[in-house]
């Protein structure tokens, strides 16, 4: 590009006459330099572009790992069993629909706590993925069986805590995504 500019301006000086001559070279070079700087700019900011795609691809890999690779943290682990084992020792109630019965069990022990946090992660894991900050197919690959058996097992509970706290969206991302993938082929 900058050879094009001085044999055009070469020609324009060898072409022009007396004192359009140099009023012609500079006018040529000012003009391919402007062209010139837009062109770069243009190369830059496309790169600029996919530069900040890659890494906002990236953050998004990075933190969809990271946060998966949370559920294998010691407390992590400890706070799925208790839900799992509430869920166990309580199966006869569950398969009743007794959810009064469920919630004054859980609630005043340490299992309402686990339950809260193990919903509390997924809820905000289904968040993440609705707004696009997650992976949802690594996600959906790591977590399906893990949502849909607390789906089955407390998706009814999560109903119950929803008519007794009188608010319609608790853990709604956890069952709205369960509900999704559950109804999904792969």
């Amino acid at each position: 590009m900058f050879y094009c500019l001085i044999g055009f301006s070469i020609i324009s000086y060898c072409h022009s006459i007396g004192d359009e001559r140099l009023k012609n070279f500079a006018l040529i070079l000012t003009c391919g330099s402007i062209i010139t700087g837009i062109f770069y700019s243009l190369i830059n900011y496309e790169h600029n572009q996919l530069k900040l795609k890659h890494d906002v691809q990236s953050a998004k890999e990075t933190l969809t790992f990271n946060t998966a690779c949370k559920m294998h943290d010691e407390k992590m682990i400890m706070h799925f069993k208790k839900v799992r084992n509430f869920y166990i020792e309580n199966k006869t109630l569950f398969d009743q629909s007794k959810m009064d019965e469920i919630d004054k069990r859980i609630t005043p022990d340490e299992n309402w706590i686990s339950f809260i946090i193990v919903f509390n992660y997924l809820e905000s894991i289904a968040i993440g993925i609705n707004q696009y900050i997650m992976d949802e197919d690594f996600i959906k690959e790591f977590f399906k069986s893990l949502y849909l058996e607390l789906y089955y097992n407390y998706g009814t509970f999560i109903v119950h805590l929803r008519k007794e706290r009188g608010v319609q969206d608790i853990f709604k991302g956890f069952t709205d995504l369960a509900i999704n993938w559950e109804s999904s082929k792969k």
